[in-house]
């Protein structure tokens, strides 16, 4: 019978960078250190351990007592807790001293417990679980998990095959592995069709949800430290071709604009209902009002805006962009919005291109005007780790809020849409779907 064992070790990120008489200073990532005090000899030693080949909790505890009795094992127990709390720690898995996979806790909260898949002959690889390559490591991960596992041998990928399928449990190595993702969260167990709340879940609305909800999501600028400089805060002219557009008096406008209530209350989606395209006076006032940058600031590591609209960070990473083919305002192809000038830039974008883009926006009906939302991730992205998406989604949401308000306000038809084409827009556009992808539409037109 094949034997399994779990021992404790140090993070690769972690290694000692100094030793004194009584402190050895640790390094995480060659960005942060630590120092802990180790009065005893066999204290040392233990963390040494934890730093090489590792060892159970038993055995690091049983050998800081050696020195120290209750008072040397209670200082382990207290510094793996530590390292646990701060997710310094992972969980080498073995079977006969092979080490076959890895455990990365994902939160300060993981705890490697016992389980057992005998006689449960409906577990199966959750259907949220995938693979993917992190550094050299094939790696295991799911929104169910609180932690990844990095398989290491080709027998443990063999393993988790076998654990795709329905059936009975495997026998031997195999079953100790499925043990080890059950307790981990790996796997689920089949209800012969039954709905359950997790049903309801695509596999990538639950990723999504949970990578971008946790504790690994936090403000970081993990990207200030290298040697490239932040994105700028306003992206240059993308052109030579410029179309200066009219500065509306806001003074006026505020004598002749409803209040908040009724526009909000009149607010609506006029799905179909479109007239002609919007004059260039009333693109330049829905513009000006919706999406123009009003100041630019120094802010930490980055440059900072200032637009009419919120921003998480006041990062402001949304461009705008106008498809609009109306050959009777003299305004036909595919601008961008720049908010400090108050212009549009005319981008070398085919009609056909152009018209690609209107076409699918809302197939069945023609539309006039098509306000692109796009994303320059890599400005977010900067600042935020594991929210940079979920971020420059919620601020396009209140753009599209904005829109709406300023839309019905000046009597203009308007609809938000659910759907877009990213591939087409960077066709039209030429800017690169990881650079700049798209991420909302929305159309505008005279009311009808």
């Amino acid at each position: 019978m094949a034997i399994s064992s779990t021992r404790l070790r140090f993070s690769p990120l972690v290694e000692i960078v100094a030793r004194e008489a009584s402190h050895l200073t640790f390094g995480v990532a060659r960005k942060r250190t630590f120092r802990v005090e180790v009065a005893r000899g066999n204290l040392t030693r233990a963390l040494d351990i934890l730093n090489s080949t590792g060892a159970t909790e038993d055995e690091l505890l049983a050998l800081a007592a050696r020195d120290g009795g209750l008072a040397g094992a209670s200082s382990m127990a207290y510094l793996v807790g530590c390292f646990t709390q701060l997710q310094l720690l992972v969980y080498l898995w073995s079977i006969d001293e092979t080490d076959h996979a890895c455990i990365v806790p994902c939160t300060p909260v993981f705890r490697l417990a016992g389980s057992s898949c005998a006689g449960d002959e409906s577990a199966v690889l959750s259907r949220f679980a995938y693979l993917r390559r992190i550094g050299d490591q094939l790696t295991l991960e799911s929104p169910a998990s609180q932690c990844r596992i990095e398989l290491l041998t080709p027998d443990s990928a063999a393993w988790l095959h076998s654990l795709s399928t329905k059936g009975r449990m495997p026998c031997g190595a195999p079953l100790q592995f499925a043990d080890l993702l059950r307790c981990t969260g790996f796997l689920e167990s089949d209800e012969g069709g039954k709905l359950l709340p997790q049903s309801f879940w695509e596999f990538h609305d639950r990723l999504f949800h949970c990578y971008t909800r946790g504790l690994l999501s936090r403000s970081t600028f993990r990207f200030a430290g290298t040697a490239e400089s932040a994105p700028p805060a306003v992206k240059g002219p993308m052109s030579v071709t410029r179309i200066c557009l009219p500065i509306p008096d806001l003074a006026a406008l505020k004598q002749q604009s409803d209040d908040l209530l009724s526009v909000m209350e009149r607010r609506q989606s006029n799905h179909g209902h479109y007239g002609t395209t919007p004059t260039l006076t009333q693109l330049g006032e829905f513009l000006f009002r919706v999406a123009r940058v009003k100041r630019l600031a120094s802010g930490m590591h980055q440059e900072v805006v200032f637009r009419p609209f919120p921003s998480a960070g006041a990062i402001h990473e949304i461009d705008f962009y106008i498809a609009i083919v109306s050959p009777e305002a003299g305004l036909s192809g595919l601008f961008h919005y720049h908010g400090v000038e108050h212009a549009l830039y005319r981008l070398p974008a085919t009609h056909d291109a152009v018209c690609a883009l209107l076409k699918e926006a809302c197939p069945n009906f023609a539309v006039p005007c098509l306000v692109i939302l796009s994303s320059r991730h890599a400005r977010i992205a900067w600042k935020y780790e594991g929210i940079a998406y979920r971020l420059t989604l919620m601020n396009a949401g209140s753009v599209i809020q904005s829109m709406y308000l300023v839309a019905t306000d000046m009597g203009l038809a308007c609809c938000a849409l659910g759907t877009g084409n990213t591939e087409s827009f960077a066709r039209a556009s030429g800017l690169d779907t990881f650079d700049e992808p798209s991420i909302a539409e929305f159309i505008l037109a005279q009311s009808l």
